[in-house]
């Protein structure tokens, strides 16, 4: 059986890790702050593939970048990089914000699926 999501619901979890990740910005770096971080991170990537079931036309690509992936792994490592200028709250707080923009893309995103379908 294949499964494909419903897009209000996936919106509503967006809109629901988007709360998350601005709650945990409210919040200095700590290492346990750091592996939140990581779950919603984690939580990102499986609601970006479950997008991709909807079948939507995306003319602008949702795109994970890399230095938000890179800076939540740093700020979650016991011990910055030697040769590295960033602290870990730094790549903690890079984290937080790359991850708080690509979710509010990808609320844009859908949200516009949404209102494509309601117009057909």
């Amino acid at each position: 059986m294949n499964y494909f999501p419903d897009p209000k619901h996936l919106l509503g979890l967006l809109e629901e890790l988007l709360e998350r990740i601005k709650n945990l910005s409210s919040y200095a770096y700590s290492e346990s702050n750091a592996f939140a971080l990581n779950v919603l991170n984690r939580k990102r990537h499986e609601l970006i593939k479950a997008l991709d079931l909807l079948g939507w036309n995306n003319e602008e690509e949702i795109v994970i970048h890399s230095s938000t992936d890179n800076a939540i792994l740093l700020c979650y490592r016991q011990k910055p990089q030697r040769n590295s200028e960033n602290t870990l709250s730094e790549f903690y707080k890079q984290g937080i914000n790359g991850l708080q923009h690509e979710v509010e893309v990808f609320i844009e995103v859908v949200s516009r699926f949404l209102r494509k379908e309601k117009s057909a």
